[in-house]
């Protein structure tokens, strides 16, 4: 536990371990590990028009794997790592402002931050007398949502939110040759052989939307105005 001014931030933080362990009747052995933990801050501005405090972070996080050893030969190894974050909005002022009153502002509209993470990773591997053989299959999505007031005042003029995520998939398959059997060119000369395929997925899309309030010297009704991207690889 800690604390850290002008805001305060607390921790939790926790790890699990069992090492693999060999069945009597059996070869096998399986190992598992799991790490994780929680924290949130207080959020370092007021702000005096609704009273709360801006900027605030919650966070939690976990971190697991799990290991598998069939046989001498075969091995697995599963790796998963999440994270969820929740932070409050932007604790943005106008500069006169900042210089009388430094973490003070007013915002007529509160906002937000949420941001997702999942990375899961899967490894598989053969060894034998004569090759090596190796599977790694890799992937992480997230999202993050964000929303806050454009106009940084206690005027309802406009608000923005952004929405993006993305998702990307590695896999990677691996032949060798063994250590133990390289391959004699000559009668001192001795070598290994690599070979695998690489592939690769990655899919970005982003929607931000501006929404304007009404305004008597601007525009009469209010609109929106919204964004669009994406990419593929």
């Amino acid at each position: 536990m800690a604390q850290r001014s002008p805001g305060q931030l607390r921790q939790l933080q926790f790890r699990l371990r069992q090492r693999p362990r060999r069945r009597a009747d059996q070869e096998e052995r399986t190992g598992l590990c799991l790490a994780g933990g929680y924290q949130t801050a207080d959020g370092y501005t007021l702000n005096q028009y609704t009273g709360n405090d801006l900027g605030s972070r919650p966070a939690c996080f976990g971190k697991g794997q799990l290991v598998l050893q069939a046989s001498e030969k075969f091995d697995a190894r599963l790796v998963f790592f999440a994270e969820n974050d929740r932070d409050g909005d932007y604790a943005l002022s106008d500069l006169g402002g900042l210089w009388q009153r430094p973490y003070v502002t007013s915002h007529d509209y509160e906002g937000f931050a949420e941001r997702d993470i999942l990375a899961p990773t899967l490894l598989l591997n053969y060894h034998s007398e004569a090759v090596e053989i190796s599977s790694i299959s890799g992937g992480v999505w997230w999202k993050t949502l964000d929303s806050t007031d454009l106009g940084y005042t206690p005027y309802p003029l406009a608000t923005r939110q952004n929405y993006e995520r993305q998702y990307q998939f590695t896999q990677e398959f691996r032949v060798a040759s063994a250590p133990e059997k390289p391959i004699a060119l000559a009668e001192n000369f001795k070598t290994g052989w690599p070979s695998g395929v690489f592939i690769f997925d990655q899919n970005y899309q982003q929607d931000a939307v501006n929404a304007y309030a009404p305004s008597t010297f601007i525009n009469p009704s209010p609109f929106t105005f919204l964004e669009q991207s994406s990419a593929d690889f």
